[in-house]
């Protein structure tokens, strides 16, 4: 019962929104905007307990004097700072503008830049040119990133245009077949929630 309840509304609902996206029928339209308006109150009700849970947890690190407990210290006033000055002004005021770029960005720039590293890290395990496909591979990435540096032009006027096409023709025709295979995987995993045979996302556990 735990599990059938919720397959049976998660059927329903995901039935009302697929008709409602091939049919004008205004009892179905009616209710799946109802549905929307529900999944945005949940989502945000969902991030709410979200932010509960991560004072919780770096509140409990800061009481005991984990490691690294200043930055949860950190973490927490920044956090409710932030919050405070979104409800009081607005997320539109220019003191909120002003902690998001000078904060936020920041910060994503930062990881993504650590990430940068990581993927260099794989690409060189990737790219060993252990068969042909591989050295194919390790070949047309350093054409890529030749073409996008002005080290390439250098080496040859030709090779950013090279580089463009590279990406134009082959990664376009990759990136589609990705994207198909990804559509026709998104209609048969959408059947199987349905009908109820998927019940991947209750969890392993009982």
């Amino acid at each position: 019962m735990r599990k059938a309840l919720p397959t049976a509304i998660l059927s329903f609902v995901a039935t009302i929104i697929l008709v409602d996206y091939w049919f004008k029928v205004p009892v179905i339209n009616n209710t799946a905007k109802d549905i929307t308006t529900w999944v945005s109150l949940i989502a945000n009700v969902a991030l709410g307990l979200g932010a509960v849970n991560l004072l919780l947890v770096h509140s409990r690190h800061i009481r005991l004097k984990r490691q690294e407990w200043g930055n949860s210290a950190v973490l927490i006033a920044l956090m409710l700072f932030v919050a405070v000055v979104g409800i009081a002004r607005s997320s539109n005021s220019p003191t909120y503008r002003w902690l998001y770029d000078n904060i936020n960005v920041p910060i994503g720039s930062t990881l993504f830049a650590t990430a940068a590293f990581q993927i260099a890290s794989a690409s060189y395990r990737t790219f060993r040119a252990r068969n042909v496909e591989a050295a194919l591979l390790l070949l047309t990435g350093i054409f890529v990133m030749l073409g996008k540096v002005p080290l390439g032009e250098m080496i040859a006027s030709w090779m950013p245009t090279f580089a463009q096409w590279i990406l134009d023709v082959w990664n376009t025709a990759a990136q589609r077949g990705i994207m198909m295979c990804t559509a026709i995987g998104l209609i048969i995993i959408s059947v199987r929630v349905i009908t109820g045979m998927e019940r991947g996302h209750f969890g392993s556990g009982e």
